[in-house]
């Protein structure tokens, strides 16, 4: 797909979720990044 990007939670950084309009995470991504920040 055009202007789509698909990363692990150990590939995300800040300037991969700033570089699009919108972002889109499923609720388990949310809880292993959270994890990982802690």
């Amino acid at each position: 797909l055009h202007k789509v990007d698909v990363r692990d939670v150990e590939g995300v950084d800040p300037v991969s979720l700033i570089a699009f309009e919108k972002v889109m995470i499923t609720v388990d991504a949310i809880k292993r990044f959270e994890e990982a920040l802690a």
